[in-house]
């Protein structure tokens, strides 16, 4: 994959082996009056750990993500 999704893909493998979890993540997108919006599902046995602490880690991986592909991607933000 490549663009948006390629950023995106690497950043979340990165985050996934590095913390050590036990995570899959399936990338879509829609578009919907010429926005675009992607959405990523997280998936696995630690799956519980991303609601944990009113879902810190979850925002915190978002976070993360959002940023990497603006840093990447300037122009589409």
């Amino acid at each position: 994959a490549s663009g948006i999704e390629g950023v995106a893909a690497e950043t979340l493998e990165g985050i996934i082996e590095k913390g050590g979890f036990d995570l899959n993540f399936e990338i879509s997108f829609q578009s919907t009056n010429g926005e675009s919006t992607m959405t990523i599902e997280l998936n696995g046995a630690d799956e519980e750990l991303l609601k944990e602490k009113k879902g810190q880690l979850l925002d915190a991986i978002q976070l993360l993500v959002k940023r990497v592909i603006q840093h990447n991607f300037p122009e589409d933000k």
